[in-house]
């Protein structure tokens, strides 16, 4: 991913970040494979939001893993995609055959079986509503961001 600041983010045995001017730094090697990255902007800055099997963590612009934010998720979070700001702000993931909505500072908060890989989750707003675009084996589905079906289509 593409931080504000310039920075690629790129995940494999780790995360590395590559500066506007080719500068490579290994922000760190925990030998977890990421399979996901999404830009998380907070009121409190910037951060890059890694996903593998059974993690989720969270690293400042410079690199620095943030310890406050939550620990313990499970399943293989394949994509991430970061929705609305400040309070409301939530994250999504893929994570293997579910669909997972967590709070802003990591805390999951609901979980939905797919039937199926999910493989791709994209932010839609139609009117003043916004919505979760959520693609895999199942075909396209999409959900409020409440994390509850929409019915309306």
């Amino acid at each position: 991913v593409v931080a504000p600041d310039g920075k690629i983010w790129v995940g494999d045995a780790g995360v590395k970040s590559i500066t506007t001017a080719g500068a490579s730094t290994d922000v760190t090697a925990n030998n977890q494979t990421t399979r996901s990255l999404a830009v998380q902007e907070t009121e409190s800055g910037t951060f890059v939001i890694a996903g593998g099997s059974n993690f989720i963590f969270r690293y400042s612009a410079a690199g620095v893993k943030d310890a406050t934010f939550g620990t313990g998720q499970s399943g293989t979070h394949n994509v991430l995609l970061v929705n609305g700001t400040g309070a409301s702000q939530k994250i999504f993931a893929g994570a293997t055959n579910d669909f997972k909505r967590y709070s802003a500072s990591g805390a999951l908060e609901a979980t939905v079986g797919m039937g199926g890989e999910v493989r791709a989750l994209e932010n839609q707003t139609v009117g003043s509503t916004s919505y979760v675009l959520v693609g895999g084996a199942f075909g396209l589905k999409r959900y409020t961001t409440a994390s509850v079906i929409d019915g309306s289509r």
